[in-house]
């Protein structure tokens, strides 16, 4: 009976003493400076979600600023809200070219993480916050191109996303962006949704739902959960699940030498939206989209010309040091409070609902995080050693 008694002692201490410990590695472990931009102009709050759980990353890894100090939320350009539907921008364009050349040459590495920009319904919060309306702010800009086009020819990293080519942007940025980098968008974006209930799914666009019924005859059957599709023209495409789909929720599919290579799930599951594109080298793809549509939603995509597997992850930090990542991977609600703990990923179950289709969580801990994680550690060693050696 002692024994016992001393064993569960021991468990509960080492129990209480593990969270203590891991913030302790954290605190003694090394800084890494490097000096990153994040650009992001579709901020509605200031808890940042667009580019949060990259702030996440490089805080629990500490890649820091030059001086030393911690990227935080508000370490950003574009976008930046204030109280009383009040904002201010802090972004590229007043940049003359001489000055985007000392930039380039000054930056480390540049993340554009979402340029879809904000819009006067979400911002003015009226009624109809998922209709379409104008434009307050937004889209990727032509100097922002410029960075992008100096940051590579100087090959520093430069990692974009959903949606830095795909609408708002224009043409004319666009065809650089594709130009320069050998990426070429479809056209369509789309989403899963848990809900294509109207009066269930509070986030289910109204624009979707109007396009749909002005071009299906005033028709919006669906109930279940499933995926919309939009392409550029406007043009609607809904796959419901159970109806058109095997399985409802997107999944990114990764290979084993990329398994290996950065750590991820062979299969991880994409609830939020994305963008189908391509890239000129079939090489550089890291991962591919798989919708699990059944004969009927082949039949579908067939019709409209959209492929069921498509890119998920283009580029490489190696070589080419150019990402596009087909998805808004960067937008995810993660709590700050386990940044502080060296170690917390081997208990990342803990951390997110598996039983949750719509929790993008899952997709944060097992594909997002060890990804980046990977991307940085090496992108850091090689561009640090460069640097000494010039």
């Amino acid at each position: 009976m002692e024994v016992r008694k001393w064993i569960v002692g021991v468990l509960i201490l080492i129990l209480v003493s593990l969270p203590v410990v891991s913030i302790v590695v954290w605190v003694i472990s090394p800084k890494f400076p490097i000096n990153i931009m994040i650009v992001d102009k579709t901020v509605l709050t200031p808890e940042g979600n667009e580019h949060r759980s990259f702030n996440w990353i490089l805080k629990h890894h500490k890649y820091v600023k030059p001086d030393e100090t911690f990227y935080e939320i508000e370490d950003y350009r574009g976008f930046f809200p204030l109280d009383s539907e009040k904002f201010y921008i802090d972004d590229l364009d007043l940049y003359k070219d001489a000055q985007l050349d000392s930039l380039a040459d000054t930056l480390d590495m540049v993340y554009f993480t979402d340029t879809y920009g904000i819009y006067y319904n979400e911002w003015y919060r009226q009624e109809e916050l998922t209709e379409h309306s104008e434009m307050v702010y937004g889209r990727t800009s032509e100097n922002d191109y410029k960075l992008m086009e100096k940051m590579h020819e100087r090959q520093k990293l430069v990692l974009t996303e959903f949606n830095t080519i795909a609408s708002p942007t224009s043409n004319p940025v666009r065809d650089k962006i594709e130009n320069e980098f050998g990426i070429k968008w479809s056209g369509w974006v789309g989403r899963y949704m848990f809900s294509l209930d109207t009066t269930k799914n509070p986030e289910l666009p109204k624009w979707v739902v109007r396009l749909h019924r002005e071009q299906y005859n005033d028709a919006w059957p669906y109930t279940k959960s499933g995926i919309i599709l939009v392409h550029e023209s406007e043009k609607i495409v809904v796959l419901e699940n159970e109806t058109d789909l095997d399985h409802e929720v997107p999944i990114i599919n990764t290979d084993k030498y990329y398994q290996e290579f950065f750590g991820v799930s062979e299969y991880i599951r994409y609830p939020f939206w994305f963008d189908i594109s391509h890239i000129e080298y079939d090489d550089l793809v890291v991962s591919y989209y798989k919708i699990h549509t059944n004969h009927r939603g082949d039949s579908i995509l067939e019709h409209n010309n959209i492929p069921n597997e498509f890119p998920a992850v283009l580029g490489d930090h190696i070589i080419n040091r150019f990402y596009y990542f087909a998805g808004d991977f960067a937008d995810n609600p993660i709590a700050m409070s386990a940044v502080y703990s060296r170690g917390i990923e081997y208990i990342d179950f803990f951390l997110y609902n598996n039983r949750d289709l719509s929790d993008r969580k899952k997709f944060f801990w097992r594909y997002y995080r060890p990804m980046m994680q990977k991307i940085m550690s090496d992108y850091y060693s090689v561009y640090h050693y460069e640097n000494i050696e010039s």
